[in-house]
């Protein structure tokens, strides 16, 4: 090879290098962008008599400055951190409701027993009848307000899962389209990386894991395998498939969520199997907040309502006659599973609400024996 040709060379080299430099400026803001480097090599030695002169260099490949570990530590990173930060930005509403001093149960509950021991000592004053009365009134108000409320959120959560199902699917769709484009690029060029795409598809994962906690699989060096909750695929090469947010069969009214299974088929997630990501602080607030909150203020209520009517019951009004139900007492709401084989209609009636914890319970008939569960 003659001098020109070397000096040729090493121009093209640089050229190469001056170029991937100059992508990696102009991509600095580019969210997902990962640095990339020019791999440069000598072109090998040309044997003579003499001995083997060099040929110049030669330009290898382009790649990216890239750890894959470092990498799979930040998604779990970013999971964990978008969980925490949607379960800390959804438990603020409960506390903002029951730590209120003014508008809180615990003034009016201090209220109404105020109201109620004034009555004790002058029965009949009939001032301080009206006045526990209207404090009983303020009371309910605000237990049936608390009760709209917590109603809110649980719809509210409903409505955030679904939208975030749909933004699961959308990413699973390009990445599943982006490992397709990978596969066919690098077999076309003979292994070379197409670099852009890969950081394409590593933000799609990122933005991924901020809403489900994911765990990506490498298959034959190049295409990422997604899978969520117990092992369940939400991509497989260049086919994703759909999370679902569907009713859950023991409760209608609350919001699952639900995979399709490559065979076509659908099936509901199980309860804490998914995690990570806002999904599942939603789903973790829901469970281990939320339906305690909104439970104990029913066990509270009922409690003190079962015990003051009882007592009620025991004394005469100014009339002479006895005492009646001071307060209205509902009953506690049961679903049929979805999935059950019978109509049958089960309903539930509590006679001691002292003995009520904070937990739903689940009722399960096998054929011969009846089973309570307490789930929580």
């Amino acid at each position: 090879m003659s001098l020109f040709n070397i000096g040729l060379s090493g121009l093209n080299v640089a050229q190469n290098a001056l170029t991937t430099t100059g992508h990696n400026f102009s991509n600095a803001a580019t969210p997902g962008y990962t640095r990339q480097s020019t791999i440069v090599a000598s072109a090998g030695g040309q044997f003579t008599g003499s001995g083997f002169f060099g040929q110049g260099s030669t330009t290898v490949t382009v790649q990216r400055v890239y750890d894959g570990f470092l990498t799979g530590q930040l998604r779990t990173a970013t999971s964990a951190s978008s969980e925490l930060s949607t379960f800390s930005s959804q438990i603020s509403q409960i506390d903002n409701l029951l730590a209120d001093q003014n508008a809180g149960l615990a003034p009016l509950m201090q209220k109404f027993f105020a109201a109620v021991q004034t009555v004790s000592d002058t029965p009949g004053d009939t001032a301080a009848r009206q006045g526990m009365l209207s404090a009983a009134q303020a009371l309910t108000g605000q237990v049936k307000a608390s009760s709209d409320y917590f109603k809110q959120l649980q719809d509210g959560i409903n409505t955030q899962l679904t939208s975030s199902v749909r933004q699961v699917n959308d990413y699973t769709k390009q990445i599943a389209s982006l490992n397709k484009q990978i596969s066919q690029l690098t077999a076309a060029s003979g292994g070379q990386p197409p670099n852009d795409l890969l950081d394409q598809r590593d933000q799609a994962v990122s933005e991924l894991t901020k809403l489900v906690g994911a765990k990506v699989v490498v298959q034959d060096g190049n295409t990422y395998n997604v899978f969520v909750g117990n092992g369940q695929p939400l991509v497989m090469g260049s086919e994703s498939y759909d999370m679902t947010a569907v009713p859950s069969a023991a409760d209608p009214s609350r919001i699952t969520i639900g995979y399709t299974l490559p065979n076509g088929n659908t099936v509901q997630s199980e309860d804490g199997s998914v995690t990570g990501g806002s999904i599942g602080g939603l789903l973790r607030f829901r469970s281990q907040s939320l339906d305690q909150a909104q439970n104990a203020i029913g066990r509270l209520s009922l409690a003190i309502g079962q015990v003051f009517n009882n007592q009620h019951k025991l004394g005469i009004d100014l009339n002479g006659a006895t005492g009646t139900d001071l307060f209205s007492l509902g009953q506690p709401t049961t679903y049929a599973n979805a999935n059950n084989k019978s109509n049958a209609v089960a309903t539930a009636t509590i006679t001691n609400a002292g003995s009520l914890t904070t937990s739903d319970y689940s009722l399960k008939f096998d054929g011969t024996n009846y089973s309570l569960t307490r789930l929580s």
